[in-house]
């Protein structure tokens, strides 16, 4: 369960990656959102980890 979520977040990061190559303008705006998404995914799964 937990690996596969991590598999989806770093889908989620490569495909930001491909987005922002096309969309360099909201570039800041939109790392800063994938990046607090990305911080806030790890502390839950941090949470989950620990309650197992």
């Amino acid at each position: 369960m937990v690996a596969r979520e991590k598999v989806i977040v770093v889908s989620l990061v490569k495909k930001s990656s491909l987005s922002q190559k096309d969309h360099d303008s909201t570039c800041l705006d939109h790392c800063m959102t994938l990046r607090e998404f990305i911080i806030f995914e790890l502390a839950r799964l941090i949470a989950l980890q620990v309650k197992l």
